[in-house]
């Protein structure tokens, strides 16, 4: 086990010579890794506010070993939260043999604000400079929906949008 002092949170789970649970056959590996989280919210340092808003972002079955990594994405307010991210790995009869934990508890009182400090065309402009590649053109927003994500198009560059950022327990909107 690993433990995070600074947010009081499990991060790791894992037994190298067995497993964390008992076995559990015939439940799809998305509900069995929600159904072990839920029951061990306090082992976690978590409640249930912090797993409220979560999506399953992928399921991978590898052929080697029969082992399934469950991952699940932390959202607020709708927005994917940077490296705030769950992982679960089950075996074939339903047991789980490790979990990995990036959330951060008690979200909701780290978000120092839920409206951007800056627009998507500055963001786009701000990774540009970090990443040295000079603007010939501004940015273009090619899309705009009412959710606060949005997808920038600059020149021949296309760039993600940059959501959350942790620093010391406090997340940022970007």
């Amino acid at each position: 086990m690993i433990f995070a002092r600074e947010q009081g949170t499990v991060r790791s789970i894992g037994n190298h010579t067995g497993f964390i649970s008992e076995s559990k056959r015939d439940v799809e590996p998305a509900d069995r890794a929600s159904e072990f989280v839920r029951s061990n919210l306090p082992l976690l340092g978590l409640a249930e506010e912090d797993i409220s808003t979560t999506e399953v972002i992928d399921t991978v079955r590898p052929r080697i070993n029969g082992v399934t990594n469950v991952y699940v994405r932390r959202l607020h307010a709708g927005i994917p939260v940077y490296q705030g991210q769950l992982q679960v790995a089950i075996d074939r009869d339903g047991r789980i043999q490790r979990l990995n934990n990036g959330f951060v508890p008690s979200l909701s009182n780290s978000i120092n604000s839920n409206a951007p400090t800056v627009n998507a065309a500055e963001a786009v402009l701000a990774a540009a400079a970090h990443l040295g590649i000079s603007v010939q053109e501004p940015p273009n927003v090619v899309e705009r929906g009412t959710d606060p994500q949005q997808t920038v198009r600059l020149a021949r560059y296309r760039f993600e949008p940059i959501h959350h950022h942790a620093r010391q327990q406090r997340i940022r909107l970007s």
